[in-house]
């Protein structure tokens, strides 16, 4: 996202002292990289107004990951695991936190904002199933990986739905699944 907003700004500025209409060309070029630009983004978690995270905010956090996730896997489009959450070095385990660990303020507050990006890729995912666009599913593998790359949940690929007469190509809804997945990776490119 920052690489496109860059673009744009050089464009602009190049162009200030120019003519009328190539100011004109330039508020166009603006607008058409702002068109590029993805519009979801995560907001800063609650948990972390005050610059810390209690136990109980890490609970609330965690009921609403799982939400997410539980969302994610209804829509039938991705298939996917667990919230992705960097341990902080010198922590003792990577599955929550503990009460004697010091290292529990950094893990809680990187799982604050994994959760943010998680809820924001579901509101995305959940929006985009509504609109149901189609693409071809043999083209999903570069728009899965773009997903992984954001490292927010594991995402194992595409579901598969598997009725008793789907054993050769592809079923009926990939289409539509993978216009989602494509959608929704460029979408939340940045997030």
């Amino acid at each position: 996202m920052a690489d496109g907003l860059a673009a744009c700004s050089i464009v602009c500025t190049q162009e200030v002292n120019r003519s009328r209409p190539t100011i004109i060309l330039a508020l166009l070029a603006v607008s058409a990289c702002a068109a590029r630009v993805p519009v979801t983004t995560a907001q800063m978690p609650d948990a972390l107004a005050d610059g810390k995270v209690s136990y109980a905010e890490f609970q609330e956090n965690d009921t609403a990951a799982r939400d997410s996730i539980r969302q994610l896997a209804e829509l039938e489009v991705l298939a996917v695991g667990d919230l992705i959450v960097d341990a902080p070095e010198g922590s003792q385990n990577c599955y929550g936190p503990c009460e004697d660990d010091a290292t529990d303020p950094v893990w809680m507050q990187e799982h604050a904002w994994q959760v943010a990006r998680l809820q924001a890729l579901t509101e995305e995912a959940v929006a985009l199933a509504q609109q149901a666009p189609t693409a071809n599913p043999m083209d999903r593998q570069a728009s899965l990986d773009a997903l992984n790359e954001l490292e927010i949940i594991e995402i194992e690929g595409m579901f598969q739905h598997q009725p008793a007469n789907c054993y050769v190509g592809f079923c009926t809804g990939d289409e539509s699944r993978a216009g989602i997945i494509e959608a929704l990776a460029e979408q939340t490119k940045g997030l």
